[in-house]
């Protein structure tokens, strides 16, 4: 059996009704119900996903490392990042992915592999994006780091401890 990642996932209420009538019926909790209708979806995964999936499952078993180590903040995204190419494998991993230094602007693929990254990296700690008065989600831009701008977050899920 494969461990399962948890996600959350913001649904609206009427979608959340029909959904539960929905298992109601089939006599399945929503949980396995959504489950199910991922798995049979017929759509493949994003090319970057694909390509890049055991780097991605690192990243993301990183995250939940730095989370439990209570390094958790508002710059969660970079501060995964940065322990992330401080790890020789890692770094190696995420280079030969982008093909090139780390740290080096401007790399086919790169960005579109670091917004795949980011993306996984707040959903495996359950983070919410941080937000304006406005609405509009918060990012950084920095320099000199292997990411050069990230979404800002804030509530991340705390561990669960068996």
């Amino acid at each position: 059996m494969v461990a399962a990642v948890p996600i959350t996932l913001h649904l609206d209420s009427a979608v959340i009704v029909a959904l539960t009538n929905d298992t109601g019926d089939l006599g399945m909790s929503l949980d396995a119900y959504l489950t199910e209708l991922i798995t049979r979806h017929e759509r493949p995964i994003r090319g970057t996903e694909i390509d890049h999936a055991d780097l991605i499952a690192s990243f993301i078993l990183l995250a939940l490392r730095v989370r439990d180590e209570g390094r958790f903040d508002e710059d969660f995204i970079l501060t995964v990042f940065r322990t992330a190419v401080s790890a020789p494998r890692m770094r190696a991993a995420y280079e030969r992915a982008i093909g090139g230094d780390a740290y080096a602007p401007n790399l086919p693929g790169k960005i579109l592999l670091n917004m795949s990254l980011g993306w996984h990296i707040r959903n495996a700690v359950g983070a919410s994006p941080k937000r304006d008065a406005t609405g509009t989600e918060l990012r950084r831009r920095v320099t000199g780091e292997a990411i050069d701008a990230y979404t800002l977050l804030e509530r991340a899920r705390l561990p669960i401890i068996a």
